[in-house]
């Protein structure tokens, strides 16, 4: 983004991102700071609720505004969850599309020969068995509230966790993890930042707790269970044939 700024020189620039980068990135989002400030920018930023401006969503987002060499304010909320002080009442869904007509598949719509037509309330074709999947959904729970048969073939089954990838029918699963955040062994890509070392490894022990109670899991109820890590994703050749071999039962694992 900086480098950006610096060849086109724009007069505003703005960014929304994951708040963790005030925490896990904080240094990289300080360098990008420094670096826009260097280059005239005056800098705003906070992490906002968007459904303090009037977006029927709870989603908290960092936003980073600047103007060069003039300011920019950051929104001041205009809805709160209770509509005290003047501001509106946060918004539902149905509050921001509950007036609408009926969607339309998005087939119907292009041959009305334009989805702006349609006030751009389309929607995707969805199969019968798709629509059942969503009816079944439970608001707050995740994939394994919805009764199997209703399930994709990949999350069917009696496991527990959540792999990347699973086999039903060879009764394999598959874990893609990240190098550092699951602390590969012997792995450079896992090395612990100086600063604040401690706190870092806090959680990725708990990662690996968590890890460990997942696969012990699995595997008491009859799953053979491997794990890729991040570094081995770069060497494509070599990672098919130790996939090859693991699914075969030729290796006892994808090391």
């Amino acid at each position: 983004m900086s480098r950006l700024a610096d060849e086109i020189r724009p007069r505003a620039i703005m960014m929304e991102n994951v708040p963790g980068l005030t925490r896990e990135g904080r240094s990289a989002y300080r360098q990008l700071k420094n670096r826009l400030r260097k280059l005239g920018y005056q800098l705003m930023d906070d992490v906002l609720e968007v459904a303090n401006f009037g977006v029927p969503q709870f989603r908290r987002r960092l936003v980073l505004v600047g103007g060069l060499d003039f300011n920019i304010d950051l929104p001041e909320p205009t809805h709160s969850r209770d509509g005290k002080a003047g501001l509106s009442c946060w918004k539902t869904v149905k509050d921001a599309i509950g007036h609408m007509q009926e969607s339309i598949v998005l087939e119907e719509a292009r041959k009305r020969g334009d989805v702006r037509q349609s006030d751009w309330h389309v929607v995707r074709k969805l199969s019968p068995k798709n629509v059942k999947r969503i009816q079944a959904a439970k608001s707050g729970k995740t994939w394994p509230s919805i009764p199997e048969e209703l399930r994709p073939r990949c999350h069917q089954g009696d496991y527990t966790g959540s792999p990347d990838v699973v086999f039903p029918g060879r009764r394999m699963i598959i874990f893609v993890n990240g190098c550092f955040w699951h602390s590969h062994e012997n792995c450079l890509r896992a090395s612990l930042p100086k600063t604040r070392s401690q706190y870092w490894r806090g959680r990725i022990l708990k990662n690996q707790e968590r890890d460990a109670r997942s696969i012990s899991a699995l595997e008491k109820l009859g799953w053979v269970v491997g794990t890729v890590w991040e570094c081995q994703t770069k060497d494509v050749i070599s990672l098919k044939d130790r996939l090859v071999r693991f699914l075969d039962r030729e290796a006892y694992s994808i090391e």
